[in-house]
C-alpha cells in the first residue's frame, strides 16, 4: 500500500515525508515519483507502507492508483489564489479513491484580514472529506491546561492518522495470555486468524457444555437461544453488531479488535455527542473483555 504526498505550492512534499521518518533516506525512483519505505510498528500491528512524493500533476499507472490508501496535500493558506491550486490537484487525486485524506499547511489564521481563513479551509475539508492538520498551529496554553485530553497536532497527528488506518497488509501482533492492562499499554496482541478464531470458539463452546452439565444448568430457553444464535453467527462468519459485542459478556478482546473497522465506520457518521457516547461504550467493552470490572472504570 502507498501514501501519496503532493504540494500545491512551492513546498517540496518530501519535507513532510522527512518529518514522518525523522530523516530522508535514499529513495527509489519510479516514473515521476520518489518512493520511501516506511515500516509501521505500533502496539497492535506491523505494516510496510510506501511514502511517495509527486510534484507533477500527471496520471499514474492503474497498478499504482489501486495501491494508494492515502493522500497528503501541502498548501499555502496565504496564497493569493486561495484553495484554487488545491482544487487543481483534486481532479488528478480523485482516481486514487484514498481512504485517508489530509490537507497540510504550516498555519491557518482566523483573522478576517487573512486571504484564506481557517474557517473557509475547514469548510472545504468537510465538503471534500479531508482532515486539516497544521504543522505549527497557534496554541492557547491556558485553554490547553483546562482540558482533560490534549489534541494531537502537527506531524504527530499525521502519523497518528496513518497509524489509525487499517492497512491491507498489516500483521497483528501476538498476545500472550493472561493479559493485564499494563501489558496492553506496552504492546502485544493476538493474531486474528481463522484458525485461532475457530479454536477459541471450539474451546468456548466446550467450556459452556461442560459448565452446563456440571451445574445442571438452570438457564432459560431464551438464554440458550441467544447462545445458539451467537454461535451460528460466528460459525457462518456473520459479523455481530456493535450492540451485540458491547452487551455480550462472552465477547473477548480479539473479537472486539476484529470489529474495529466496522465500529470506526459507524462512528464516523454519528453526531458529536452520539459519537462520544459510542466511544465510551467501546472503551467499556474493551475493559470488560480484558477482565476489568465495570464499576471500577466508571469510578475513574
Amino acid at each position: 500500500p502507498s501514501v501519496l504526498f503532493v504540494s500545491s505550492c512551492d513546498e517540496n512534499p518530501q519535507n513532510i515525508i522527512k518529518l514522518i521518518l525523522g530523516d530522508l533516506p535514499s529513495s527509489q525512483q519510479c516514473e515521476d515519483m520518489n518512493i520511501y519505505n516506511w515500516h509501521i510498528n505500533t502496539k497492535y500491528y506491523e505494516a510496510d507502507v510506501r511514502l511517495c512524493s509527486k510534484q507533477d500533476r500527471s496520471l499514474s499507472t492503474p497498478e499504482f492508483a489501486s495501491s494508494v490508501e492515502g493522500v497528503v496535500i501541502f498548501f499555502e493558506p496565504q496564497s493569493a489564489r486561495g484553495l484554487e491550486p488545491v482544487n487543481e490537484w483534486m481532479s488528478f487525486l480523485e482516481e486514487y479513491e484514498a481512504e485517508v485524506k489530509i490537507l497540510v499547511c504550516n498555519r491557518c489564521h482566523d483573522s478576517s484580514n487573512s486571504i484564506l481563513t481557517k474557517f473557509k479551509v475547514q469548510e472545504w475539508c468537510v465538503k471534500e472529506g479531508f482532515e486539516l492538520i497544521e504543522l505549527e498551529p497557534l496554541i492557547d496554553e491556558e485553554w490547553d491546561s483546562e482540558q482533560d485530553f490534549i489534541e494531537t497536532c502537527g506531524v504527530d497527528r499525521i502519523i497518528q492518522a496513518l497509524h489509525a488506518h487499517v492497512w491491507p497488509n498489516l500483521v497483528l501482533k501476538e498476545r500472550r495470555d493472561p493479559t493485564t492492562m499494563a501489558g496492553l499499554w506496552h504492546g502485544g496482541f493476538c493474531k486474528s486468524t481463522v484458525t485461532d478464531h475457530e479454536s477459541n470458539l471450539s474451546t468456548r463452546m466446550s467450556d459452556d457444555e461442560a459448565e452446563y452439565k456440571g451445574e445442571n444448568s438452570s438457564r432459560s430457553r431464551e438464554e440458550e437461544g441467544d447462545d445458539s444464535f451467537r454461535s451460528r453467527r460466528m460459525l457462518d462468519n456473520i459479523e455481530p453488531t456493535p450492540e451485540e459485542l458491547f452487551n455480550d459478556e462472552a465477547t473477548d478482546f480479539c473479537d472486539l479488535f476484529s470489529q474495529l473497522p466496522m465500529m470506526k465506520e459507524r462512528a464516523s457518521s454519528m453526531p458529536s455527542e452520539q459519537r462520544k457516547k459510542f466511544a465510551e461504550d467501546v472503551v467499556l467493552a474493551y475493559w470488560k473483555a480484558i477482565g476489568g470490572d465495570k464499576d471500577e472504570i466508571l469510578d475513574c
